[in-house]
């Protein structure tokens, strides 16, 4: 068994650090939102840590997305704002 992380994995933490950088955050103060050791948070967007499913709600309503958008980039759900953010950040 590999440890390497899927290429959908790998989208899914990209996302994330995205979504954390257009909140100015450090990797620290993303954590301290997310309830999480600064060290896990970064284990997690490094990769080096998988995404459980409570964690993965958790980050989707700290960055008020929903949970499929994170996992596959899906946009349902989202208000036309929101819409309209995140086709900024994500060059949808």
């Amino acid at each position: 068994m590999t440890n390497e992380i899927s290429v959908t994995h790998k989208r899914c933490i990209n996302r994330i650090r995205i979504l954390r950088l257009e909140n100015s955050w450090s990797q620290k103060e993303t954590a301290n939102h997310l309830d999480m050791k600064p060290t896990s948070y970064s284990d997690l967007e490094q990769g080096a840590k998988r995404i459980d499913l409570d964690k993965l709600i958790t980050i989707a309503n700290v960055f008020r997305v929903p949970v499929g958008f994170l996992a596959n980039g899906e946009r349902e759900g989202l208000s036309f704002e929101r819409k309209e953010q995140i086709g900024r950040l994500f060059d949808l």
